[in-house]
């Protein structure tokens, strides 16, 4: 099986657990909004937080003792335990878990039973920052596609979201107190001030975030342990807030 990033230690075990309709995820309160991601991926008869483990659940849990983003895999024929040092690290051994399972899960369409070999995997970040650049200023995207990007950074494990909102070519972050930054400054071409680079010079094109998809997107990120950072270049880098204030 292929574990990405490759994890320090992998331990084969005999046997197989079989995740089935009657399975139930089990967690601790601190990781419920884990245990709601993997309903997302696993049709699970319920969730539960609780302490106490059936035979045939899957559990995630806590130990402070262990580094933040450190995890523990551990399947055998009875149960699944993932086992993390903090919330981040119980959402970096879902991502492995959800790894050893059918190509199926990506597509939400995964059906009880399924199978997964005995292992015993653990692993801890080498690095902190773990980020993926995404630039909406230049060439646009709506929220939606954004957590689409979230999601594929999410199953490699990457932590942090360098958000480029603005730029010569575009502003996309909705100012209530200024809403003409948004509404002018990010659309370029056709009857648009700012220069249309990258887009068509007789068509408008381009959008921006509202505040309330702004906070959605950070709350979406963060369920799948993803720090948004975002970018906002000032003085540099303005020609679209300049084109605004000249127009």
């Amino acid at each position: 099986e292929y574990v990405v990033p490759q994890p320090t230690s992998v331990q084969s075990g005999e046997g197989e657990f079989v995740i089935s309709s009657k399975s139930c995820l089990v967690y601790n309160g601190t990781v419920r909004d884990a245990a709601l991601y993997m309903l997302e991926y696993l049709p699970f008869k319920q969730i539960l937080s609780s302490a106490k483990v059936m035979p045939g659940d899957v559990q995630l849990t806590i130990n402070r003792l262990m580094s933040e983003e450190q995890y523990r895999l551990e399947i055998n024929k009875d149960n699944i335990c993932i086992t993390g040092g903090s919330y981040a690290g119980v959402f970096n051994g879902v991502q492995t878990l959800l790894q050893l399972l059918p190509a199926e899960i990506y597509k939400k369409s995964a059906k009880f039973p399924i199978s997964v070999p005995c292992c015993v995997i653990e692993d801890s970040p080498k690095f902190g920052y773990r980020g993926f650049m995404l630039d909406v200023a230049r060439t646009w995207i709506d929220a939606p596609r954004v957590k689409r990007y979230i999601d594929l950074m999410a199953h490699l494990k990457l932590n942090k979201l360098h958000f480029h909102l603005t730029d010569d070519e575009g502003w996309r972050i909705e100012i209530k107190s200024h809403p003409e930054l948004a509404t002018i400054g990010g659309f370029r071409g056709g009857d648009s001030p700012v220069f249309p680079r990258y887009a068509k010079f007789d068509e408008r094109w381009g959008g921006y975030y509202t505040q309330e998809e702004l906070k959605d997107i950070v709350a979406y990120a963060a369920q799948r342990n993803i720090e948004v950072i975002p970018e906002i270049d000032m003085p540099g880098h303005s020609k679209a807030l300049g084109a605004i204030c000249s127009d």
